[in-house]
């Protein structure tokens, strides 16, 4: 090996190494000081990637939850002010109860009742009206589905989610009637005690007969001699009470349609129209079988259910025109709902129709409120009453104010309570089922990624203290050698003497 002045390549090697060393040292000081095994694309630029996908989900999910939670208080919100409304509305029928009891009360005490009824009216209004979340109006109707185009047949639409396809576009739904409706009847009996309502009793015959329907029974006294219209005027005097009433002709009919409407004609005692004992007739309505854009749907009476196609909630057809009427074969109903209405919650980090959940609340406002209002016979002439209505017609004012018609009162302030309890129902579960239920999952799956981005990026800190260690050793055991390099060439003047 030849000795050199101009270049000293031992001192050039050590010199290397030395950088190297220096690097590592460097770069585990770095790491040291950060926490992090990642700080730049130059350290591992694949852990890079996924760490920042994960890093991007992570944030995502994070405010899912923040989101979550925050819908959560704004349910919270319309479940308490909903509470209030249900007080109130017990009120209101404690109130009708009182003035139903004519037998001990006076018209001053009535009138002090109504007064109590008008106040309460106020109050859910003012709630209905002023409830708010931030600057958002809860129980106004604000965060209802918007329906645009309903057919006349349809009396009442209440929507409790839906999954729109597009922001744009209005969605179109189809109801195609294959069967109708129809109440229980007992037309077309052949004989006995049915067809018998039609004609006067025998002057000989005196009877029992018992009425039943899906309200309850009522026994009919028939006297020798009692014409046909004083039998069926006794059966429509106890409508209320069994749900069933009597045609011009003679035969029975259920107030309501569908599968739990109910006729059956028994004789207790005695004999009319020469039949002693027995049921003679019994017969159960029908519900509409509908499909709903294609898909079977299930039904009670008209009241048809939607849970397909990306909507859940009802739907209450107008009863058919004839007193056991059907709707026309294959007749179809449409209801259209506008885009972008309804309360939209995100509740992942993604934009699919499974990352995001949109309900309605509909206006709890006493003109929304109520029973459905509806028509049924009242005697056994084509004559028709109307029962049902808004809890505003409840007021001093309006036509079921306790002056004018308690009885039905009853019925609307009842229909607005069982509308306000399937509204808080719905409410609480779409709290526990849907919001807390996926603030827990995100949770678990927040805390899932955060380790599996932890092992990417974050730093073994025993691992680098042993590194740095080795790195610092290296460095100084390279400076210690960079000096002895140095001093090689020094040894060529010992040549020169």
């Amino acid at each position: 090996m030849g000795l050199r002045i101009n270049n000293n390549i031992s001192s050039v090697a050590a010199l290397r190494n030395l950088r190297v060393s220096e690097r590592s040292q460097a770069r585990s000081l770095e790491r040291l000081s950060t926490g992090l095994r990642i700080n730049s694309a130059a350290d591992d630029p694949s852990g890079l990637v996924v760490s920042e996908q994960l890093r991007a989900s992570l944030r995502g999910i994070r405010q899912s939850i923040d989101n979550s939670e925050r819908d959560s208080n704004l349910i919270g919100t319309a479940d308490a002010a909903l509470s209030e409304v249900e007080k109130l509305l017990l009120d209101i029928r404690e109130s009708v109860i009182f003035a139903l009891n004519t037998g001990g009360v006076d018209a001053e005490q009535i009138e002090a009742e109504q007064d109590n009824i008008d106040g309460a009216l106020t109050a859910i209004d003012r709630i209905a009206n002023g409830t708010k979340f931030a600057n958002s109006f809860v129980l106004n109707g604000a965060g209802n589905f918007t329906v645009t185009t309903q057919s006349n047949e349809i009396a009442d639409i209440t929507i409790r989610n839906m999954q729109f396809v597009s922001r744009t576009t209005s969605q179109t739904f189809n109801i195609v009637v294959t069967a109708s409706a129809q109440r229980a009847t007992t037309s077309g009996a052949a004989g006995g005690v049915v067809a018998s309502f039609g004609t006067a009793a025998a002057a000989a015959e005196t009877a029992v007969v018992r009425v039943t329907g899906s309200l309850g029974a009522e026994d009919i006294r028939i006297n020798g001699g009692d014409t046909a219209a004083r039998i069926r005027s006794a059966i429509n005097a106890a409508q209320f009470n069994t749900g069933v009433y009597a045609s011009s002709s003679g035969e029975l009919y259920s107030n309501d349609f569908g599968s739990n409407a109910l006729v059956r004609v028994e004789m207790v005692s005695g004999t009319y129209d020469g039949i002693t004992g027995g049921t003679f007739s019994e017969d159960r309505g029908q519900n509409v079988s509908a499909t709903v854009n294609g898909l079977q749907v299930a039904s009670q009476g008209v009241v048809i259910n939607l849970n397909s196609n990306g909507v859940t909630g009802e739907l209450t057809l107008l009863s058919p025109d004839s007193l056991n009427g059907n709707y026309a074969a294959s007749v179809t109903f449409t209801f259209r709902v506008a885009p972008n209405t309804g309360l939209r919650f995100q509740l992942n980090a993604g934009n699919t129709l499974n990352d995001q959940e949109t309900i309605g609340i509909k206006s709890v406002d006493t003109t929304i409120l109520g029973a459905v209002t509806r028509v049924v016979p009242t005697l056994a002439t084509a004559t028709t009453r109307s029962f049902g209505g808004s809890l505003q017609s409840l007021d001093a004012s309006g036509a079921n104010s306790l002056s004018l018609d308690p009885e039905n009162s009853l019925r609307v302030v009842d229909g607005a309570i069982e509308q306000v309890s399937d509204l808080r129902a719905f409410l609480g579960s779409f709290q526990a089922k849907v919001l807390d239920a996926n603030v827990s999952a995100l949770e678990v799956a927040f805390e899932n990624l955060t380790a599996t981005e932890s092992r990417i990026r974050d730093l073994d800190f025993a691992a680098e203290t042993s590194e740095f260690t080795r790195t610092q050793i290296l460095f100084q055991a390279g400076t210690a050698v960079l000096a002895q390099s140095n001093l090689i060439p020094q040894s060529v003047l010992t040549l020169l003497q």
